[in-house]
C-alpha cells in the first residue's frame, strides 16, 4: 500500500503541473490549513493564493500601493522644495550682480561700505525668512508622505490586536 502511494504521489503532482493546478493544501475560509480547517493555525497573510490573500492580514500589494502613495507624495513635495530652493537661488545670484553695479558705479569707499551693509542685510533677512518657509514646507511634505503609511500601519495593528477567532 505505501509502494502505492509512492507512485500516485509523482503522477498526481506530474498532472497538476500540466493542469496549472497546485497540490498544496487548501485554506479554508477560516485561514485554518486543512481541507476541513482541522489544522487549527492560522496563516499570516492568507495564504490561499497570489491573488486572493484572505485573513486577518492586509493584502501584500497594499503595502506597495501605500509605498507608491507616498513616493508621489514625496516626489511633489521635493519639487516644490526644489522649485523654492531655486527660486530663493536665483533671486540672490539677480541681488548679486545688482549689487556689484552699483559697487562699480559708487563715487567713494563709504558708499560702498554702506552699498555693502546694505545687501548683506537684505540676504540675511532674505535667508532666515525663505529658509523658515523652505524648512516648513519640508516639514509639511514629510507629515504628508507619512500619512498613507501611518494609516496602513494603524490599520494593520489594529487587525493584529484583534482576538483571534477560534
Amino acid at each position: 500500500m505505501a509502494r502505492t502511494r509512492q507512485k500516485r504521489a509523482p503522477q498526481a503532482a506530474r498532472r497538476a503541473v500540466k493542469a496549472k493546478r497546485s497540490i498544496a493544501p487548501r485554506v479554508d475560509g477560516g485561514g485554518r490549513l486543512g481541507r476541513k480547517g482541522t489544522l487549527g493555525v492560522p496563516l499570516v497573510g492568507g495564504g490561499a493564493g497570489r491573488d486572493s490573500m484572505e485573513g486577518p492580514l492586509p493584502r501584500r500589494n497594499d503595502a506597495l500601493d501605500v509605498l507608491t502613495q507616498s513616493s508621489a507624495i514625496m516626489a511633489h513635495g521635493l519639487e516644490d522644495l526644489g522649485r523654492a530652493w531655486l527660486g530663493l537661488v536665483q533671486s540672490s545670484l539677480l541681488d548679486g550682480a545688482a549689487i556689484a553695479r552699483a559697487m562699480a558705479r559708487a563715487r567713494s569707499m563709504r558708499e560702498v561700505l554702506d552699498l555693502q551693509h546694505d545687501y548683506v542685510h537684505a540676504v540675511l533677512s532674505k535667508m532666515i525668512g525663505e529658509g523658515g518657509r523652505i524648512s516648513g514646507l519640508s516639514l509639511d511634505v514629510a507629515g504628508r508622505a507619512m500619512r498613507p503609511i501611518q494609516a496602513r500601519m494603524s490599520a494593520t495593528l489594529a487587525m493584529l490586536s484583534m482576538p483571534a477567532e477560534l
